[in-house]
Formats: structure tokens, sequence, C-alpha cells
């Protein structure tokens, strides 16, 4: 296992943790690799070396469980299905194919998963309530030009390449999985803008933004105000509307008020922020859809998105961008320091005189650290 995957498997199984508390760890573990590389290990030896991921996150969230007053068996891995022997490689083995079919539908068809996907299906794993074996679930993807197609068993799930779902071949608007909703839509239509809030930028030092899909724009304007809206296909009732929070100078804007995530229409957001201000930090996640970040300048820039590209014009001191399925394009200025990892894509350095030193790629003084992680799709610096 390469050092992307380790980490892109431990984030998404620790969905269930605060995001602060999952970055914090993927970190820790990233470090650990790093320092193993430089050591003269590969990514893989590296990662071998480590304690085993269904180890890694049981722990994890035993004791997160235990701090919250649950029981610690609650969190505890699940044990071998009986007769299988191998419960732990099978619960790994479902929770790949979950994440992977979930990255499918959303690179190929464009739909929204609302609601906190990621962590149902690790809870249903971890609790050993999928039981669906490892050979169906392999054999039940077909994957063309026109869309997505899966089976297990008599129930079958297309998404067309325009959004169109269909549960064993009658269409519908959208579709309950489990306590899931996932919405089909064109983001196109998304022309209805409903103002969330104007802010004022002497009040805002971080922005931290939280969405689930549709575009995600944020750009300098000759304002004087941070101008926040969200577009939808028809106009929002109050129960769908986005949320902002203002506190000790950092702004937080959600998908939605409620947490349960349930019948959630697609959104965009747009953020419009006046051209002189820099911001100490700004944090983008989303599952679905492309992030644009231009004209602004700042501290710490962090990118993460499970399918959309992702564009960025100006000048980070620390930026990272993370997308499973999606091109990178970059405007970084002159002065910067790039590692670029991906499974499938290519670095296209365009006008920039780069100069590699091991896994690094220096422009000019290398003062402005980028980091870049694709699964699929390249980079192209402008």
């Amino acid at each position: 296992m390469t050092k992307r995957d380790f980490l892109y498997t431990l984030e998404s199984r620790l969905r269930a943790l605060p995001k602060a508390e999952r970055e914090e760890t993927v970190a820790y573990y990233r470090e650990l690799i790093d320092d193993m590389t430089e050591e003269g290990l590969s990514e893989q030896e590296a990662v071998a070396r480590l304690e085993d991921i269904d180890l890694i996150v049981g722990r994890i969230l035993g004791e997160k469980g235990a701090q919250s007053g649950e029981t610690p068996s609650h969190k505890e891995t699940p044990q071998p299905v009986a007769g299988s022997g191998r419960g732990c490689l099978r619960a790994l083995v479902i929770a790949a194919v979950a994440l992977v079919l979930i990255t499918l539908i959303l690179s190929y068809a464009g739909v929204a998963v609302v609601g906190r996907v990621f962590d149902r299906l690790d809870e249903q794993i971890l609790s050993g309530n999928i039981e669906l074996p490892e050979e169906e679930m392999a054999s039940s993807i077909d994957i063309s030009e026109e869309g997505v197609e899966i089976r297990a068993g008599d129930f079958e799930l297309s998404v067309s390449e325009s959004g169109g779902v269909k549960i064993n071949g009658e269409k519908v608007d959208d579709m309950q999985i489990g306590g899931l909703t996932i919405l089909s839509g064109d983001p196109d239509d998304l022309t209805a803008e409903h103002l969330l809030g104007e802010i004022d930028p002497a009040q805002v030092r971080e922005l931290d933004i939280d969405w689930v899909a549709a575009e995600v724009a944020v750009e300098a304007w000759e304002g004087d105000v941070i101008r926040i809206a969200e577009w939808s296909a028809a106009p929002l009732d109050d129960g769908h509307y986005g949320r902002l929070l203002l506190e000790g100078g950092e702004l937080s804007v959600d998908y939605a008020k409620g947490s349960n995530g349930k019948n959630l229409p697609l959104k965009k957001l747009t953020v419009q922020i006046p051209a002189d201000i820099e911001l100490r930090s700004l944090s983008v996640d989303t599952a679905s859809g492309g992030v644009s970040v231009i004209g602004l300048n700042g501290g710490e820039l962090d990118i993460d998105t499970a399918s959309g590209g992702v564009a960025v014009e100006g000048e980070w001191a620390d930026c990272s961008v993370e997308t499973a399925s999606g091109g990178v394009v970059l405007a970084p200025g002159s002065d910067f320091t790039l590692t670029f990892e991906s499974a499938s894509g290519g670095l296209h350095t365009g006008d920039h005189e780069i100069v590699r030193k091991g896994k690094a790629y220096i422009s000019g003084s290398g003062k402005n650290r980028i980091e870049v992680d694709t699964a699929s799709g390249g980079l192209t610096l402008k």
C-alpha cells in the first residue's frame, strides 16, 4: 500500500471524528511515513512497518468512544464473520469498495451524496452490518461513457452521465438507502440566489467552508464586505439554508443548518472577498464539485474534495490540495516548493523554471510551500 492509499483510507474511515482530529491523526502518520522514507525505505516498506490500519482505526475510535462516555466495545473493530476466517480483511475490502463506489458515482455522474455518507458507511462497516460478499461487489460495477450501473443481487442502481438516477429500471428524483439521501440534478440549473450574509472583513481572519455538492467559488472582488451566497435550482425554504457562524475571528460556512443531512437540495456556493484582504487561513472541504480560489493571497490554504477539479490563482504561504478525482490548475507566482503525488496524472510546469531536489520541485526562492495529492488527475502550473 502506498502512502497516499494508506492516508486516504485512514482519513475516510475516521470520518466519524471532528475534522480537526482527523487532520491531526493523518498528519501524524504522514510524518511517520515521511521520516521512514527519508531514511531510505520505500513508501510501501514504510507503510508495512506501521500497525495494521484496522487496529489503528479501532483503537482511535475506541479511545474517542471511551472519552465520550461510550462503552469501549461499541467502537471495537469487527470480529471475523462466522465461517469466513477473514473478518478484518473482509471489512477492509468492503470499506475500500464502498469508497471507490462513491467516488465513481461522483466522478462519472455528477451526483450529490447528501449527508454524512462516509460516516454512515464506516459505522455500518465497523458494526458488521454490511454483509455483502467481496466477489459480488467487485463484479457488480459497470462503467461506460453513458454512466455507471451497480448491481447487487436483485438490486440495480444506474446513474447516467447526465445525472439521472434509476432504481431497478425506474427513474427517481432522489433516493433513500439506509437513511442516506442521494439527489440528482444539473449544476447548470442552479440560478436561484440566496444571500447568506455580508460580513465585515475586519472581523474575519480564518474562513472554514464545509460543503457537500456542486461548485465552491471563492474569489476577490471590488466590494468592501465578504459576500456569501448559495445558488439552487429553485428558491430555498428556511430548512434548506446554509449556515454562517462567526466566532473568535473564524467564519464557518456549512451546507445546511440541520445536522441530519436529509432531503437537501443541490447548491453551489460563492464567496466574494475584498481583493486587499489576506486571510490567515482558508479551508474548503467538499464531497462533490469543483473548487476555485481566484485572485486572493494569504497564509494557509487547504482544499479537500472527493470529486471535482481545483483551480487556485494567488500566492499562499502554505497551500495543500487533495482530490480523489479531478485535475488541479495552480497559478502560484514564481517562488514555491512543490510536492506532487498522483496515482494517475502528470505534472505540467508551463513556463516556470523548475529545479528538482528529491521529491520537491523548486521555483525561485521556494518560499511558499505547495502540496498536491490526487488519485486521478494531473497538475498544471501557470
